[in-house]
């Protein structure tokens, strides 16, 4: 509940109560499947389309809705971390032009998986 309260120079203003601070998430967790992690590379655009393209073979493979589900999960994750780091200042201009290109890579192989 918020509390009105009179400044030195005689304003009244509005206080709000603090709130404790919230947990917040992180995208870069240990994987849950190593056999992901290790398909599954942020280094180069070339290491990247091969992994997109295995990813797009598991899928298409995939016989379970859940496994279509988790193959999805894995490339919009990485989609998501490269476009961290494309937004990271302290890389330089060039890694971060390749980040750029690894998550459009990696978007574009997302898109095509339809659950």
């Amino acid at each position: 509940m918020s509390r009105w309260v009179t400044l030195k120079d005689r304003r009244r203003v509005r206080i709000e109560p603090r709130r404790g601070k919230r947990y917040q998430r992180t995208i870069f967790f240990p994987p849950k499947s190593e056999y992901y992690a290790e398909i599954v590379k942020l280094d180069t655009p070339a290491n990247a389309l091969l992994s997109a393209n295995r990813l797009l073979d598991e899928f298409g493979s995939a016989k379970t809705a859940s496994k279509k589900r988790m193959v999805k999960r894995v490339t919009v994750l990485a989609a998501n971390r490269a476009k961290v780091m494309a937004g990271n200042a302290r890389l330089s201009l060039g890694e971060r032009r390749e980040a750029r290109e690894i998550q459009r890579i990696y978007k574009n192989a997302y898109e095509q998986m339809r659950i």
